[in-house]
């Protein structure tokens, strides 16, 4: 079958939006010495290679891994990447976990990627090998990964099949538990007819899968050493991750200063022949205080911070020295409702509720006006996304109206579910407007995720998250499937559900 099909061409494509406020993600260099990164087509490249420019920074927070050296495509013409030196980042967040398997993404790839790369890389859309050296896909459930023979772990073992066997297996342990393990668990059987290639059966036809082996969040592609894994076991090995990357971890820290050095023996390189990485070493530091972080960058203390605060970009744009970079983001703020209990589950008051939002003015309170208002639950540049279809706007008349047909023409009261306090206030003041009186409870994410969207508690509830990106069966499953982790209340819809199903086998994008 063709390997050229939507599922291979979707990812770099995406231009993700909120469902409330669609997001932009904005990274902060200092221009002097991130030039020194070698910039790759997938994380963002500035097109000409010219050393004023800073380090290419993507849509992910992979790319702003792999923009700090490990596939990056050194540009054939403009001035020579510098090599050698030390690359300083720094971000607001801890290392959930440095065990690029048991990774759940976040800011987590910016480190792991740098010494745990992906069997393949997007390129224009299509899954090109990277780790892996080619594969073939003869029918919907058998993929042949063929594996580069030159690649070695951190600790000097070959990334062969049995190793490829061993992660693949490790990922989708139980034991384990994760972040890939839904994706690995399709896998029926594993065969290794050579030293270097690996025949995967799938259990059931999946479109799926193949993208995810390069996909940047959850780890599925990403190759562990057998020998390491088993002499330092899972949580020793989390201590002292050792992988296939252009770095090797001399340090890592979960919620401090992780230090990553050279692999001599990379034998990948850039485009132009260059041998990869260019820098020597990458120190990546937590500042938690999203100030100190940007007075840190301005301070040339750091030479990248992988996010912006919204409210700081006017100040870094105005700065000499540094630069900004603004990218798609693939976050989205959101109000959801539960609809399988009341009062919410009166559509009537569900409407009334959309047309008393002014989405044009939470984007210029909540996101400075860098978001975009959108229209629906898909991004924009999904096959399935419909500009032609109607969507809500601010109209508080139409809100008075669908709230006498709910039943409650002088409104109502409504506890609302947060773990974000400054967007549920926003979204408690517009609500107001129409005689909807909102009372926040600031929730811990756990508490959240099982009072609001498992159990139903709350009618109503604000929350962020990523947006669809490709994997259109997943997304739908967790956020509009029945008992879908997502949806709040966890409704039964058997419609939907067979819809959905569709989606996992759909492999050609008409």
């Amino acid at each position: 079958m063709a390997t050229d099909n939507y599922w291979t061409r979707l990812r770099t494509r995406r231009i993700s939006r909120r469902r409330l406020i669609a997001g932009t993600g904005v990274v902060a260099t200092g221009l002097a010495t991130a030039a020194t990164a070698g910039c790759s087509s997938s994380a963002g490249n500035n097109g000409n290679g010219n050393s004023n420019k800073g380090a290419a920074i993507g849509t992910s927070a992979t790319a702003a891994a792999r923009a700090a050296s490990p596939g990056a495509q050194a540009q054939a013409t403009g001035p020579k990447p510098k090599r050698g030196g030390e690359f300083v980042m720094a971000r607001a967040g801890n290392l959930a976990f440095s065990d690029p398997q048991r990774s759940s993404g976040g800011t987590d790839p910016v480190v792991t990627r740098l010494y745990a790369e992906t069997l393949f890389h997007l390129d224009q859309g299509k899954a090109v090998p990277y780790l892996a050296a080619g594969f073939e896909q003869p029918d919907q459930t058998t993929i042949t990964v063929k594996l580069r023979n030159d690649i070695k772990f951190g600790d000097g073992t070959p990334l062969n099949a049995a190793a490829l066997k061993f992660s693949f297996l490790r990922g989708a342990d139980a034991a384990l538990n994760a972040p890939p393990r839904p994706t690995l668990s399709l896998i029926a059987s594993i065969e290794t007819p050579d030293e270097f290639t690996a025949v995967l059966k799938l259990g059931r036809p999946n479109a799926l899968f193949l993208p995810s082996l390069a996909g940047d969040g959850l780890g599925a592609g990403t190759m562990v050493s057998p020998a390491a894994v088993q002499k330092l076991g899972n949580d020793g090995f989390t201590a002292a991750p050792i992988s296939a990357g252009p770095y090797i971890v001399e340090k890592v820290v979960q919620d401090g200063e992780s230090t990553l050095v050279r692999n001599k023996d990379w034998p990948i390189k850039a485009a132009n022949g260059d041998a990869l990485p260019y820098f020597d070493r990458v120190r990546s530091k937590v500042i938690p205080q999203v100030q100190a972080l940007v007075a840190a960058l301005l301070a040339g203390d750091v030479d990248m911070i992988t996010a912006v605060d919204l409210s700081s970009v006017k100040q870094v744009k105005s700065t000499g020295g540094a630069g900004v970079i603004e990218v798609p983001s693939s976050a989205w703020q959101t109000v959801e409702m539960t609809t399988n209990a009341k009062p919410t589950d009166n559509v009537a008051l569900r409407k009334a509720i959309n047309y008393a939002l002014n989405r044009d003015e939470l984007n210029q309170q909540l996101a400075f006006g860098l978001g975009q208002p959108a229209i629906e639950s898909l991004s924009v540049d999904s096959w399935v996304y419909d500009k032609s279809l109607p969507s809500y706007s601010y109209d508080p008349k139409q809100a008075a109206s669908f709230l006498a047909q709910a039943g409650v023409p002088d409104g109502l009261d409504l506890n609302l579910a947060t773990y974000s306090p400054v967007q549920a206030e926003a979204i408690q003041a517009q609500l107001a407007k129409v005689k909807i009186k909102a009372t926040i409870d600031n929730l811990e994410l756990a508490v959240y995720q099982d009072k609001f969207r498992t159990k139903g508690q709350y009618p109503i509830g604000t929350a962020g998250g990523p947006t669809e990106s490709g994997e259109m069966y997943q997304y739908f499953l967790t956020r509009y499937g029945s008992k879908g982790k997502y949806n709040p209340g966890q409704p039964t819809n058997a419609d939907w559900d067979d819809l959905i199903a569709k989606i996992e086998t759909m492999f050609d994008q008409e």
